[in-house]
């Protein structure tokens, strides 16, 4: 019996290579193929996302990762992919691909602009229903459309570390870590800087180091700098893993950063932040925080910004 069960395995490996391979081919062969794909533009409160609606294509993750770096250097330039998918138990999927052609980690603005898109485009019949249910990065989430204005109802965040020390040659100091299917950090500018304007200050030389340092944070994380100004409006900028630079708007890094806020006393839910692109995001809390949080709320604008129209080639991304 043993002898038999080792080669029915050994037979199912050979099988599962052999699939695999016939995918790779599979998917190289589809790309030899000119085709045009449709591109919508949105903005999740300035959060620029490229959008495609997968049921006219049925693209692979693996042809998805390729095309994404194609995708978001386009007409309009953007920082990240959306594919959004036909669900057969919830409204819709939908994932998300960073320019790199990096995934599997949630956005939040990318969320808020899916749902606007799939209700658009009729992935669900009642635009009226109470909550609209839709899967991202492994997760199931819930969000309200109000015209424009869409609410996302986050789980609980998966990790919550504060005051984490940080001692390396390009940086002394403490940071909180939040993990809401996204790795963050989080930064007080008066903490770390309380000579140069917030607004002219190097994100990007101070963050690229952290976003780095595996030996802390071994998935890589994104880098988010809070500053409050003298009328205690709540500025932000976000350093973005996958993106590999400063975006208008991060919905992660702005939940993150109200969790940081709010468990350091500064501030209450709800919390507004203003984000580079200036277009507020607005973040609350469901259940009792921080040990008894039923969900976390992001709260903004969302809007088509344009169309387009991409051919593309196997020939195009070797």
């Amino acid at each position: 019996m043993i002898i038999i069960g080792s080669k029915i395995y050994q037979c199912l490996r050979l099988m599962e290579r052999s699939t695999r391979k016939f995918q790779q081919h599979f998917n190289l062969v589809i790309l030899s193929f000119q085709m045009d794909i449709k591109i919508t533009y949105m903005s999740g409160a300035g959060n620029l996302f490229s959008v495609i609606d997968n049921r006219n294509y049925n693209l692979s993750k693996y042809l998805l990762e390729k095309l994404a770096p194609k995708f978001c250097s386009a007409r309009i330039p953007t920082e990240g992919l959306l594919a959004i998918n036909k669900s057969d138990s919830l409204d819709f999927d939908a994932d998300f691909y960073n320019p790199d052609g990096s995934s599997g980690v949630m956005c939040g603005n990318g969320g808020r602009c899916s749902v606007l898109f799939a209700g658009k485009y009729n992935f669900f019949d009642n635009l009226d229903k109470n909550f609209i249910e839709f899967s991202m990065a492994g997760e199931i989430y819930k969000a309200k459309l109000e015209n424009d204005i869409v609410s996302l109802y986050m789980p609980p965040p998966i990790e919550i570390s504060t005051n984490i020390r940080i001692d390396e040659d390009f940086f002394s100091g403490i940071t909180d870590y939040i993990n809401v299917n996204s790795d963050h950090i989080v930064f007080n500018y008066s903490k770390i800087n309380k000579e140069e304007n917030f607004f002219d200050f190097d994100l990007v030389g101070f963050a690229k180091p952290l976003r780095y340092l595996e030996k802390l944070f071994p998935r890589g994380v994104n880098v988010n700098v809070y500053y409050i100004d003298n009328q205690n409006n709540i500025h932000l900028r976000t350093y973005e893993r996958g993106v590999e630079g400063e975006t208008g708007a991060c919905g992660t890094g702005a939940t993150s950063t109200a969790i940081s806020i709010a468990i350091s006393g500064i501030d209450k839910f709800p919390i507004e932040i203003i984000p580079k692109s200036k277009k507020n995001l607005r973040i609350d809390c469901v259940g009792h925080f921080p040990s008894g949080i039923e969900n976390m709320i992001l709260q903004g604008t969302a809007e088509i910004i344009g169309i387009d129209l991409l051919s593309v080639n196997i020939e195009e991304l070797k």
